[in-house]
């Protein structure tokens, strides 16, 4: 078996297609992570002159002056408070009103110091996942396409006739590819961007390198599982642009539909969420049904009422695994039992 591995792996590497995915798959969240960079970048010294010559400019605009005289006359009506200021101090309560009321120098400056934080809580770690996600579905589709569509697996099964065996390789070859794309990727996206907020010298919150490791590892497993199942589905429909149509029926059509159909608690059954909660926890659904404008309570009493639909971890394992499950059994025993031409 791991010979046969093994010559998937070369058969998988000489494919021009795959390798054009597998670069795509490594420039694009590249591509994200110098935007961030470059976006975050510190504020040069030109910079910060132009934005303290236009404060200079705007402070000595009428509007700005009368506002600063009614803030000293009332400052409390300004948010100028005892905790802010001593009021009976003068000096202090035109400090904190020229604080409050007038331009300052950071409403001129638009860029905000790089925050690996503010960088997960924006799920661009979801972003980079999905690109890599959508990138293994069209390595695994077109790794099995290609071999039905110039006829070369007949002639991979007269030297291994056994075709459980050329079917869990050539499966096997797509899933170490996704694992080790994924992990790599990820580990140099969230790895270099925690590199530059170090030599930057901004800080990392305590709980953002566990909140980083617990989507990536997840993010691991829906990238390869997605390969794999983007050859499963090829290996049963024998074309790659069959699987194509079918996987936008099932991201895009079938979605929209149940969207408009009104079933209750159809969220469970679309992949898309049942995708990002694997990634990023429960995700709740209010249901606007006429009954549940008279449950009171707690949202647990509003799940439990049928008022709020959640779609957690298990149910994304439930229905994710099983879509693969039956993807796979479909597709092994159709390879099995079907001609081979």
């Amino acid at each position: 078996m791991i010979r046969a591995t093994r010559v998937e792996l070369t058969r998988l590497r000489w494919r021009r297609a795959v390798v054009l995915l597998l670069v795509a798959a490594v420039v694009v969240p590249l591509a994200i992570a110098v935007v961030i960079g470059w976006q975050t970048r510190p504020v040069t010294d030109a910079e910060l002159e132009r934005a303290e010559q236009q404060v200079a400019r705007e402070v000595e605009q009428p509007y700005y002056q009368r506002q600063l005289e009614r803030c000293t006359e009332r400052p409390e009506r300004y948010g100028v408070g005892p905790r802010v200021a001593d009021l009976d101090d003068p000096a202090a309560v035109a400090a904190a009103c020229e604080e409050q009321s007038l331009p300052q120098v950071d409403w001129f400056l638009q860029r905000s110091p790089l925050d690996l934080g503010r960088v997960y809580a924006d799920t661009v770690g979801v972003a980079v996942v999905t690109v890599l996600g959508l990138l293994m579905i069209l390595v695994g589709a077109t790794f099995a396409g290609h071999d039905w569509n110039t006829g070369s697996m007949g002639n991979q099964l007269l030297v291994e006739s056994r075709r459980t065996r050329t079917w869990a390789a050539k499966g096997l070859a797509v899933l170490l590819v996704g694992l080790v794309l994924a992990a790599v990727v990820l580990a140099a996206f969230w790895g270099g961007l925690a590199g530059l907020a170090s030599l930057r010298g901004e800080p990392v919150g305590d709980a953002v390198p566990g909140l980083v490791w617990s989507q990536s590892w997840r993010g691991v497993l829906l990238v390869a599982g997605a390969g794999l199942g983007g050859y499963f589905l090829t290996m049963l429909m024998r074309s790659t642009v069959a699987t194509l149509g079918l996987l936008f029926v099932a991201a895009v059509v079938v979605p929209l539909l149940l969207s408009v159909s009104g079933i209750d608690g159809n969220e469970r059954l679309q992949p898309q969420y049942n995708a990002l909660a694997w990634l990023t926890g429960p995700l709740s659904f209010p249901q606007f049904d006429a009954s549940c404008q008279d449950v009171r309570g707690d949202r647990d009493a509003r799940v439990a009422a049928g008022c709020v639909v959640v779609v957690d971890r298990t149910d994304a394992v439930v229905y994710l695994g099983g879509l693969l499950l039956i993807a796979g059994g479909a597709s092994l025993v159709s390879f099995g039992r079907r001609d081979v031409a």
